[in-house]
């Protein structure tokens, strides 16, 4: 597991929390080739570190090193009107019309019959960005494919 990516700290919890058959078949599904995260400095310390980000110096990250695209904001106001009214946010990606209207981000209120998919751990993969609720449209072109 640990070869595979795997935190010390997780196969520990897992060799704990899993009967031999549970943890035998997690020892199979090795992590995603989209982590940036890198586990070694977690046997120095008693909690898995590798998540740990230093905003100071972290940048969002694009689909490659040469992309020029610019941001795409979540419309602030929306979103944050929503959560004042107690209500829980979701954000879509609205596809544009044609190929050159460009997609955007849309807010809307969650509903007990909403579809969705929750994303945490985003600053770790490169897809968080502490200075505004936005992302480079590239990634956002990736995932609108979904």
């Amino acid at each position: 597991m640990l070869a595979k990516g795997r935190c010390c700290h997780q196969v520990e919890y897992l060799s704990k929390a899993c009967d031999i058959e549970t943890f035998a078949y997690l020892a199979t599904v090795g992590v995603s080739k989209n982590r940036l995260v890198d586990h070694q400095q977690c046997f120095q310390y008693p909690t898995c570190v590798a998540y740990n980000t230093d905003l100071d110096t972290y940048t969002t990250r694009h689909t490659n090193a040469d992309c020029i695209f610019s941001m795409v904001s979540t419309p602030y106001k929306e979103l944050t009107d929503l959560i004042s009214q107690g209500k829980t946010p979701l954000i879509s990606i609205e596809k544009g019309t044609d190929l050159n209207t460009r997609p955007r981000l849309r807010v809307f209120s969650r509903s007990k019959n909403s579809e969705y998919i929750a994303i945490s751990h985003v600053c770790a993969d490169g897809l968080g960005n502490p200075k505004e609720n936005a992302l480079p449209l590239c990634q956002v072109l990736q995932y609108s494919t979904i």
